[in-house]
């Protein structure tokens, strides 16, 4: 009885289910790759986010605690912007003013900055992470209200109020503008910072 055609016919059949087989054991290989390529390439981006992003958040602290600093070193400007001449007496607060305006422009910078990383770092680490930047947005716009309000309403009185509600309110824009140690304003930037570093702080350090 001749079974060499069988024989073949079965070597045959067992050629294609190995084929098969390796074939399925490269997919399955390919799948594993692309699934561990996956989560190291989130991981990366998490972690290139939350870094960048961290680093922003120091950094308009500092901008904030200088532009609220009270030691100033003011340069007395004789013209305006337009190069007319100042007159002498309102030399000193014109200087005084554009200082102040000058040291916000930092903290305008650093925010806008921030603010386009948040919008990323929100696709990539969560919408959750918002929320604790509202104190430092907060701190920022009542710096810019009251700068403004303070050097176009209050500086240039010199000392003279029409009433004691007038006066208060000088008081209360210094207090906002002017740092003092251990403040309520610097309160809230500090705490904001710690509640984003414990968020931040997992993707960091894995």
């Amino acid at each position: 009885m001749d079974i060499q055609p069988s024989l073949l016919g079965y070597i045959s059949i067992a050629k294609d289910w190995l084929t098969l087989i390796i074939a399925g054991c490269g997919v399955w290989v390919a799948w594993q790759g692309l699934r561990t390529w996956r989560r190291q390439l989130k991981g990366t981006s998490q972690f290139d986010v939350a870094k960048r992003l961290m680093l922003k958040v120091y950094q308009i602290r500092r901008d904030i605690e200088y532009c609220r600093s009270s030691v100033r070193k003011i340069s007395i400007s004789t013209h305006n912007e337009d190069g007319q001449p100042i007159p002498e007496r309102e030399q000193l607060r014109y200087s005084s003013d554009r200082e102040m305006k000058d040291r916000f422009k930092y903290i305008i910078k650093t925010s806008s900055e921030m603010d386009f990383l948040l919008f990323e770092s929100e696709i990539i680490l969560g919408k959750e992470l918002r929320e604790f930047f509202q104190p430092i947005e907060e701190v920022c716009y009542m710096l810019r209200d009251s700068i403004e309000e303070y050097t176009e309403d209050y500086n240039q009185k010199d000392g003279r109020f029409h009433d004691a509600e007038e006066r208060n309110r000088y008081r209360e824009l210094r207090q906002i503008i002017y740092s003092r140690k251990g403040d309520a304003i610097q309160t809230k930037v500090d705490s904001a910072v710690r509640e984003i570093e414990k968020f931040i702080k997992p993707y960091v350090h894995g």
